[in-house]
């Protein structure tokens, strides 16, 4: 599998971009709303897609972690899916 396909790419905006599309040219998804957890669910979903295997801590904080092939020590990259109002 391919690290970075633009039609991934392109796939995964455009599917993302529609919870809490305002049809403004913008997005309104506040921390935990239903528009926050479906954008959490697809996350899920893609995660457990690849292999990764994805916990949620007490702050509604998401983890995914994928094994490694190698014993080397863990690479760690974070964001959010929540946004501003008209974000």
């Amino acid at each position: 599998m391919a690290l970075c396909s633009y039609d991934r790419l392109e796939d995964k905006i455009k599917t993302f971009s529609t919870f809490g599309d305002t049809g403004r040219g913008g997005i309104t998804r506040f921390s935990l709303s239903p528009e926050a957890l479906a954008a959490r669910a697809e996350f899920k979903k893609r995660m457990e897609a690849i292999g990764a295997t994805v916990v949620t801590d007490d702050m509604a904080n998401m983890y995914a972690t994928i094994p490694g092939s190698e014993n080397l020590p863990a690479i760690v990259s974070g964001s959010h899916l929540d946004s501003v109002r008209q974000g």
